[in-house]
């Protein structure tokens, strides 16, 4: 890639990789980097924190450009009591700079802005003029970032952040492309979105109408990787297994405490040491202050404790009944806070879906792991009472594979269950955008009126193992396997000084320069059939 004007997005353990993907890019190509979460470049720096990352950047890229949120992160703290919103302003947003979501649903891609949907008491609610103060501010630094620096491309790792949403409604509206990457459910496989993943897109749609078209032949190495995949014990992706998703047994006390004062020290060093107490305190909005993050993640590590143990609220499943499977999100989490945000109450959808199943099916409430603790009490006594609805013991398997072969189907907002199933011959229902929706077996309902007959389905036979196998061409055509945690982890010690940058580092920043360059050309030759068919 040369001669390229690139803005790169960082935030938070993103910004790790996108700093070394700076000092690479910046040799033949003017760079830039935007630097989007307001805690990473608002607080005073201190070792332990994410700010790290941006004063790193202040001091060792001098010729990479570089803008950031503090400036409207520190103007919403002095003006927070009695935010001056221009509803002017907000009016003419939602008329220019809506074409994937209106205002209100760009909100719900900002857990500072959506406390009321999520549990994490540490943030305090936003009021009305907060939100709609924050979201103006945002867009008028990005427009100005945008203007400035005239980008080619906007490039980018994850979707989560209003920024990001903003940024994604900026670029359509001036028709520069925003890169970034959706996760397809296969291995470690990433492959582009070009709407911050609001939407399916059309290339790939495209594609995947073509790739049917393929034999059996055309398509063996893809047919090879479905029976593999079902012939296997355990089906949960490699790059979960050392992380909370695949725990199924108790931390010790011993680790536990261990934890308690890892998390005293980092508040220790943010609040007191580095003297950012007073700007926590100013903002409860966007940052939890110490005492509050200390009390809100201690109840959750013993809640965790808990739940991990024989208690009130799991039971374990009843051998031979019918049901639906439900495993539930990690809330707030993009895949339903940015790819569904219409259904991430999932009390309500619970409560929907035991009213859409046949007579004499229950439905199978299986909590996140990394949500243990998090949620509340009140929530799982609520599911509880639904008469056909069983919240089922989490670790009763130690894996999701067995779950969903013994149930008559999957219903999730946007999970990797609905793929899992795919491939293991069972339908789905799922409610928000997933590239992996293509697939015959898996459907998208847009209303709750359309859950029953989608349930019924589930008793139907289904032939689908040639629409797995023509996804799964699609995505690792436009995809690579990409290693996040990799880049991310030893991207943070490269900078530390800790590491080198080896040979599988710096093939991994290679790829994905590669990827970036396709998917800059794919945006390219899209928008040039889109003119010659107008």
């Amino acid at each position: 890639m040369k001669n390229k004007k690139i803005l790169l997005i960082a935030k938070e353990t993103y910004s790790w990789p996108m700093i070394l993907l700076a000092e690479k890019l910046k040799e033949n190509n003017d760079v830039g980097l935007f630097f989007i979460c307001p805690s990473e470049c608002t607080f005073n720096e201190f070792e332990l924190g994410y700010s790290s990352t941006y004063y790193y950047a202040k001091k060792n890229l001098p010729d990479v450009k570089q803008y950031d949120v503090r400036g409207i992160s520190l103007e919403f703290v002095k003006n927070a009591k009695t935010p001056p919103v221009d509803y002017d302003y907000i009016s003419m947003l939602e008329k220019e700079y809506t074409h994937y979501k209106n205002i209100n649903l760009q909100c719900m891609s900002a857990q500072e802005l959506s406390r009321s949907f999520h549990f994490r008491s540490i943030y305090g609610h936003a009021t009305h003029d907060q939100r709609f103060y924050w979201v103006e501010l945002n867009y008028k630094q990005i427009i100005n970032v945008i203007n400035d620096f005239q980008p080619d491309m906007v490039l980018d790792l994850n979707n989560e952040m209003i920024q990001r949403t903003i940024l994604s409604e900026v670029c359509y509206k001036k028709n520069i492309p925003h890169i970034n990457v959706e996760e397809s459910k296969i291995e470690d496989n990433y492959h582009y979105s070009f709407s911050n993943t609001a939407e399916l897109d059309e290339y790939f749609l495209e594609d995947y109408k073509r790739s049917m078209n393929l034999t059996e032949s055309d398509l063996a190495q893809e047919y090879n990787y479905i029976k593999d995949f079902q012939k296997r014990v355990n089906i949960m992706a490699e790059r979960l297994m050392d992380t909370p998703n695949a725990q199924y047994t108790a931390d010790s006390w011993r680790k536990i405490f261990r934890w308690f004062l890892s998390a005293a020290h980092y508040e220790y060093q943010k609040d007191i040491k580095s003297h950012n107490g007073k700007l926590c305190r100013a903002n409860p909005v966007f940052f939890g202050e110490m005492k509050k993050q200390l009390s809100y993640y201690t109840k959750v590590e013993l809640k965790r404790k808990y739940l991990f143990g024989k208690n009130k609220y799991f039971e374990d499943p009843v051998p031979g009944e019918p049901y639906v499977y439900v495993p539930l999100h990690l809330i707030p989490e993009s895949t339903t806070f940015v790819q569904a945000p219409l259904y991430v109450n999932e009390l309500n959808n619970i409560e929907m879906l035991s009213k859409s199943i046949p007579a004499g099916w229950r439905i199978y409430v299986k909590e996140h792991q990394t949500m243990l603790g998090e949620r509340s009490f009140e929530f799982y006594k609520k599911v509880k009472k639904i008469p056909n609805v069983r919240l089922v013991r989490f670790n009763y398997y130690q894996d999701p594979k067995p779950w969903i072969t013994n149930a008559k189907g999957v219903f999730t907002v946007t999970g990797t269950g609905a793929y899992e199933a795919a491939l293991l011959g069972k339908r789905s229902v799922i409610f928000g955008e997933m590239a992996c929706q293509v697939i015959d077996g898996i459907e998208k309902v847009n209303s709750f009126r359309d859950l029953s007959e989608a349930i019924r389905k589930f008793d139907e036979p289904l032939d689908n193992i040639h629409s797995c196998a023509a996804y799964i061409h699609t995505a690792q055509k436009y995809g690579i396997p990409l290693k996040i945690n990799y880049l991310m982890m030893h991207g943070k010690e490269i900078l530390r000084n800790n590491l080198q940058v080896d040979d599988e580092y710096n093939s991994q920043l290679n790829q994905l320069i590669d990827f970036y360059e396709k998917g800059y050309n794919l945006y390219l030759n899209r928008e040039k059939l889109k003119h010659e068919g107008a």
